[in-house]
């Protein structure tokens, strides 16, 4: 369905993002090697969208996240997918608070999964003081959503660990 929209009018920015929504569960669905192959194919589309719809805050959400789950992948798992696919899509810290900073100002507090993950970008790279605010404000977003909950959950124990763990 989403492919025949993307026929009818590539120029569509909720077909482009559902279309990386899509294609990413299926690859889930189909085991890690699916995924991983799928990843390039998952940006293509969330930076189509953003750039049909600049204020598209859950692709650039989304975006953020892509940028996220590579950055934080174990070095072992880095070298598989090297050794399997020939390299592995660059991303850094600065694109996933570039990406979830442009969604906040879009939307406020609309999606706590976006507060999270500009917690763990800022405290990844050092700046735990941001880091802090935005884990801080995960965790006090009320929770509507099976999501919700899910990162209020996650939010928490990155907060035990990173801000109230041994010194």
């Amino acid at each position: 369905m989403v492919e025949m929209a993307l026929e009818v009018d590539e120029t569509n920015s909720d077909a482009h993002r559902w279309m990386a929504i899509i294609s990413n569960g299926l690859s889930q669905a189909q085991g890690i090697r699916h995924q991983l192959q799928n990843l390039p194919n998952m940006k293509e589309h969330l930076l189509r969208a953003v750039e049909l719809n600049p204020r598209d805050n859950t692709a650039l959400t989304l975006l953020g996240q892509w940028a996220l789950e590579l950055k934080d992948m174990a070095w072992y798992q880095k070298k598989i997918v090297s050794a399997l696919f020939g390299g592995i899509p660059h991303s850094t810290y600065e694109e996933v608070v570039e990406y979830c900073s442009r969604a906040e100002e879009i939307a406020p507090g609309s999606w706590s999964r976006n507060l999270f993950l500009l917690g763990r970008a800022y405290t990844r790279l050092g700046d735990r003081r941001q880091g802090r605010f935005y884990i801080e404000k995960t965790i006090e977003q009320p929770v509507h959503t099976h999501d919700d909950k899910l990162v209020a959950e996650q939010a928490e124990e990155f907060y035990k660990k990173e801000y109230r763990g041994p010194s």
